[in-house]
């Protein structure tokens, strides 16, 4: 039993944390690269304009994480624009909020709520490739799944033809380049709520060892989780493109 408790406790530490941590961390340095080449060579509204969709995702997946887990809701803007003549003011949106620190479920909430970005950016560009591009949407989670480059077949028998597909291109890259990068209160926000998140696995993985065998958890764990890492994936490849496109396009005006 302790060698399946373990075994499983690994199998969610590694389908649930350690691969979209992995995805995550990727996705949050790539696109804060872009806004930094963005901000720093376009005007640093020029940020605001080319991701002010992820921008809005961003804060309403604090939002609706921080009302989840039963966070006071202080104050909040999803999109602003900071003021120009106050060098401290960066913020491009934010969501104030309390918790009550004896509360276990709300200190548990902190870790979600501050990653809560990822997972709300990542589920935005699943639903959206499900409206616009379904067809290679599936394709690309049959690839990600087999990774036999036979069964991909991007953009065939799309709904709405080709302004379909340039629609999502730029909703894509505007969701990625606004909505994947963390803040330094994000990330301090996440990891004091790790130590709960730990003891919720643990507790999971208790129960799981005894209702289910360990090959049922690690199968029932990669179906579950691939629609969330195919659009991880994806959103890292449209992340890299643009960050290529914006650094191309720096080295040419100069």
């Amino acid at each position: 039993m302790t060698n399946s408790l373990i075994t499983n406790f690994g199998y969610l530490l590694l389908y649930v944390a350690i691969f979209p941590i992995i995805f995550g961390t990727f996705l949050v340095l790539v696109n804060h690269n872009s806004k930094k080449i963005t901000a720093n060579y376009f005007g640093y509204n020029a940020q605001i304009w080319m991701g002010f969709i992820g921008i809005a995702i961003h804060e309403s997946s604090h939002l609706i994480m921080a009302l989840i887990f039963r966070h006071k809701i202080e104050k909040f803007r999803l999109v602003r624009f900071p003021k120009k003549n106050d060098p401290d003011d960066q913020a491009l949106g934010y969501v104030s909020h309390s918790f009550n620190r004896s509360n276990f479920y709300q200190r548990l909430g902190n870790l979600f709520i501050g990653i809560a970005p990822i997972i709300g950016n990542t589920i935005v560009i699943w639903l959206l490739s499900k409206w616009l591009v379904p067809n290679a949407l599936s394709s690309w989670q049959t690839y990600v799944s087999t990774q036999s480059i036979s069964d991909l077949s991007l953009f065939s028998d799309s709904p709405y033809g080709i302004i379909g597909i340039i629609i999502w291109i730029l909703v894509l890259i505007n969701i990625c380049v606004g909505g994947f990068d963390l803040s330094r209160s994000d990330l301090n926000s996440s990891l004091s709520g790790v130590v709960f998140f730990i003891i919720v696995m643990a507790v999971i993985s208790l129960i799981m060892t005894f209702i289910t065998q360990t090959v049922d958890i690690a199968t029932t764990l990669q179906s579950f989780m691939l629609p969330l890492y195919s659009a991880m994936v994806l959103a890292i490849i449209i992340s890299t493109l643009t960050n290529l496109i914006l650094r191309i396009i720096i080295l040419a005006k100069k």
